[in-house]
């Protein structure tokens, strides 16, 4: 048997050798992680499909709601204009009235 020593365990270019008996280092290691990693990259796709779900909800509701916020604005715009229409022209009424009245009083 030869006795081992740091000189022996050296290629001619100067890497260490790996003994024989070691031999290559179990896979099961890396395959477990590859699995594992996999699991974790489909429960992240299921998660954001279901965050885009939510986000295209979300913009649905959104929208709805502006076209809702718009009908009520024109509502109350067309409101604005005939009330300030009528007041305009009750005004024009009762300022004729009270010609009137003053005219037959005097």
């Amino acid at each position: 048997m030869t006795s081992l020593n740091k000189e022996n365990l050296k290629n001619p270019i100067g890497n260490p050798i790996t003994p024989e008996s070691y031999g290559q280092p179990g896979h099961d290691f890396t395959l477990q992680t590859i699995l594992e990693l996999q699991k974790s990259i489909g429960e992240l796709t299921a998660a954001v499909g279901f965050l885009k779900e939510s986000i295209d909800k979300q913009d649905k509701k959104v929208t709805k709601l502006e076209e809702t916020m718009s009908k009520v604005t024109h509502k109350i715009h067309t409101a604005t204009v005939i009330i300030s229409i009528f007041v305009i022209i009750s005004g024009f009424i009762a300022n004729k009235s009270w010609d009137i009245i003053v005219k037959s009083i005097v």
